[in-house]
C-alpha cells in the first residue's frame, strides 16, 4: 500500500488557552480625589471607568492541500491519497475588563463622595481562522490495476470565533462627610455599573474551503467527488 499524505497543515488553535489576564487597575488601583471643601461643594471624584480587557488572538488560517501528480507506465497496488485542505483554528477567549475605579470620599466637613466608576468592557474573542482549499489529484498510467481505497478531496473548516471576555466590576462609591446622606442607589453607582461583555468572535469565512477533484487517466472520477 502507498500512503500520500499531500493536505494542508491546520491553523494555530487558542480555544483551550487561557484568556489573557484582566485588565490592570486604573491608576494603579488609587482612588479618585478626595473632595475639598471649597470646590464642588466638598465632592469626592468620580472614579473613571475600568481599562478593557484584551482581546484573544485569532485562530491561525488553514493551509491548501498540495497537487498531487503521478504519472508512470505501470501502476499496482492500493493507493491511499489525501490531499484535503487544513482547518482553520479557533479563536481565544477575551479577558475581563477591569475593575471601575473607586470614587473619591466627600470633604470632611460637608461633602458627599463620588459615583465609582463603571467596570470596564470584556476584550472581544479571537476570530475564528479560515479553512483551507483541497488540492486536486492527478493520476495518469498505462499498464496496471491499481485501487484506491482512500482518496481524500475535501476542503478544511473554518475555526470557531470565540466568546468575548467579561465585564470589570463597578468601583465602590464614595464615602459622605459625617451626618450627609445621600442615596447612592442608583443607576451611577459603580458597584452596579458592570462593564459590558466583549464581542464574541467570528467564525472564519468561508466556513468550509473549496474541495478537490481526482483525475484518473485525465478522466474526472466523479465518483470520488464526495465529503
Amino acid at each position: 500500500m502507498t500512503v500520500i499524505n499531500a493536505s494542508g497543515a491546520n491553523g494555530a488553535d487558542y480555544s483551550s488557552k487561557p484568556p489573557p489576564p484582566p485588565a490592570g487597575a486604573y491608576n494603579n488601583g488609587r482612588p479618585a480625589a478626595k473632595g475639598k471643601s471649597d470646590v464642588n461643594a466638598g465632592k469626592g471624584e468620580d472614579g473613571h471607568a475600568g481599562l478593557p480587557g484584551t482581546d484573544g488572538a485569532n485562530g491561525g488560517d488553514g493551509g491548501n492541500g498540495n497537487d498531487f501528480t503521478f504519472n508512470a507506465g505501470q501502476m499496482h497496488g492500493d493507493w491511499q491519497i489525501d490531499t484535503s485542505g487544513g482547518n482553520g483554528g479557533s479563536g481565544q477567549t477575551g479577558g475581563t475588563g477591569g475593575v471601575g475605579q473607586n470614587a473619591g470620599d466627600g470633604s470632611v466637613e460637608d461633602g458627599i463622595g463620588g459615583y465609582g466608576g463603571g467596570g470596564g468592557a470584556g476584550g472581544a474573542g479571537g476570530d475564528g481562522g479560515k479553512p483551507g482549499n483541497a488540492g486536486n489529484i492527478y493520476v495518469t498510467y498505462r499498464l496496471g490495476s491499481p485501487t484506491f481505497s482512500k482518496v481524500l478531496l475535501n476542503g478544511g473548516i473554518a475555526g470557531a470565533g470565540a466568546n468575548g471576555g467579561p465585564g470589570g466590576q463597578g468601583g465602590k462609591c464614595g464615602a459622605h462627610a459625617i451626618g450627609v446622606t445621600r442615596d447612592h442607589n442608583t443607576i451611577s453607582d459603580g458597584v452596579k455599573m458592570v462593564g459590558p461583555a466583549g464581542t464574541s468572535g467570528k467564525t472564519g469565512t468561508p466556513s468550509i474551503g473549496g474541495s478537490g477533484f481526482f483525475y484518473l487517466n485525465t478522466v474526472q472520477d466523479v465518483l470520488r467527488l464526495v465529503r
